[in-house]
């Protein structure tokens, strides 16, 4: 008598389908994160050297 270990079918293929979902999210929040930053660093530069002036 031969007993196999049963995986779950699709196991791995879900752990790389989520894999493939997160790297999706996190590509779309760094185009989005991005410019966001970029602006509000240059609002405070410019903030910054208003109140210098």
């Amino acid at each position: 008598m031969v007993n196999y270990y049963c995986n779950p079918i699709g196991g791995e293929a879900l752990l790389l389908v989520l894999a493939v979902v997160l790297l999706i999210v996190a590509i779309a929040g760094g185009v989005i994160v991005h410019p966001l930053l970029f602006l509000i660093a240059i609002l405070a530069l410019a903030a910054f050297f208003a109140n210098r002036i």
